[in-house]
């Protein structure tokens, strides 16, 4: 059940941000109403998982470790994307390819940091998944970077950096190719892509 409408909520998701990309050409517009969008899914997948109960462990597991953070890396995917877009410096091409390879530097350092979680989500290992993807679970280690304050009900160790996995797999397309003068249009399908891809995973 909490499978079905997940599917159909996210592609709901997806095909609103599809139409606001589309639609709006400005940054802050388009960051303003992508924000909105994920945020009611966000809501809507909080309050069907607090009225219906997860079945057993196992089904907490693969909410909070594959469903609920494809939704949150849109969120943040698209507040760094904004960041990004606002922030590069005027320029021709070089300046630009200078601009975005420092991004770049920035995801590499963020993979370096996370490397042991990284090739976890990688390996589809499933060891560590009842300390990092179970509610009220406290996993006091340094290899975790700082998050934000987490919603008890809604939010375990690890779902947070598995959303910024899946944004930096993104981001380093995005950046790479940024350079080469990608289209919205391409960036955005290939947001889409790549996270469905990485939940069929």
């Amino acid at each position: 059940m909490l499978e079905k409408m997940s599917e159909k909520l996210y592609g709901q998701l997806t095909g609103d941000i599809e139409k606001i990309v589309a639609r709006e050409t400005e940054p802050f517009k388009i960051l303003s109403a992508v924000l909105k969008c994920v945020r009611e899914a966000l809501k809507k997948l909080k309050d069907h998982v607090l009225k219906n109960p997860f079945a057993d462990e196992a089904a907490q597991i693969h909410f909070f470790k594959h469903i609920k953070p494809k939704f949150f890396a849109l969120r943040i995917y698209y507040l760094e994307w904004y960041g990004i877009v606002t922030g590069i410096p005027a320029g021709d091409k070089e300046v630009l390819k200078a601009a975005y390879n420092e991004e770049l530097k920035v995801i590499q350092r963020f993979f370096r940091l996370i490397a042991f979680y990284y090739q976890y989500y990688r390996l589809g290992a499933t060891e560590l998944d009842s300390l990092l993807f179970v509610r009220g679970v406290e996993v006091q280690s340094v290899l975790i970077p700082e998050v934000p304050e987490l919603d008890p009900e809604f939010a375990t160790s690890c779902d947070y950096l598995f959303s910024k996995i899946i944004l930096s797999k993104i981001d380093q397309f995005y950046n790479s190719k940024q350079a080469f003068q990608i289209t919205s249009k391409e960036e955005k399908l290939f947001a889409k892509n790549m996270i469905i891809e990485v939940n069929s995973k």
